[in-house]
């Protein structure tokens, strides 16, 4: 399936099931999509194939051509992807470290949800460490809206905590200027201004 559509033609002569999955849970969607074969997508959608359907963890067609980095495959499947399935696009965005596919697929979206926003947030202070503009470009956009700067990971940090453990200048300086409480404290019993000290 990360072929040729003429290889998909004589497979169907045969009466090849292209619906079948591997033991992953994966179909010949989500191969062409992580591999970023639209002509393949093209054809496998002409046969009515579904592009919603998710692997055995739970990865539909978005995510995967998200996880693969294929921005022209992005862009046809989330012409025929139902909306309510991108969401978990968002955070695979978020982790890849590739700025573009993070634009892509942000530009999908209209404002996320709080505990959303705050994973995106985390996810990419991990994925672009030591670079400082992507992440003030982040906490700028729409889908952001909802982020609480205070809100805590499940060690406690808040996202002040992280940016100085990362030594983010910039955007401690922006976190603060968005309400972020500099007196936090993490489950280590640390604050902002600790770690900052490392």
């Amino acid at each position: 399936f990360a072929g040729t559509v003429d290889s998909l033609k004589c497979l169907d002569a045969f009466h090849a099931d292209f619906g079948a999955s591997n033991r992953a849970g994966e179909t010949g969607v989500h191969v062409a999509a992580y591999w970023g074969n639209v002509e393949v997508l093209k054809y496998l959608f002409d046969k009515k194939l579904s592009f919603d359907d998710v692997d055995n963890e739970g990865n539909n067609a978005y995510v995967l051509a998200v996880s693969g980095k294929q921005r022209e495959a992005l862009e046809y499947v989330s012409s025929v992807c139902k909306p309510e399935v991108l969401k978990r696009a968002i955070l695979a965005a978020a982790a890849v470290g590739d700025v573009g596919i993070l634009k892509c697929v942000a530009q999908r979206f209209g404002e996320l949800e709080e505990r959303l926003a705050g994973k995106v947030f985390f996810a990419c202070l991990d994925a672009y460490v030591g670079d400082e503009d992507v992440i003030l470009w982040v906490l700028g956009e729409e889908f952001m809206n909802n982020f609480n700067v205070n809100s805590k990971s499940r060690e406690g940090d808040c996202a002040i905590h992280k940016a100085c453990l990362f030594k983010m200048e910039k955007v401690v300086a922006k976190l603060l200027d968005m309400g972020a409480r500099i007196e936090s404290v993490n489950k280590k019993g640390m604050t902002p201004l600790v770690i900052a000290g490392w």
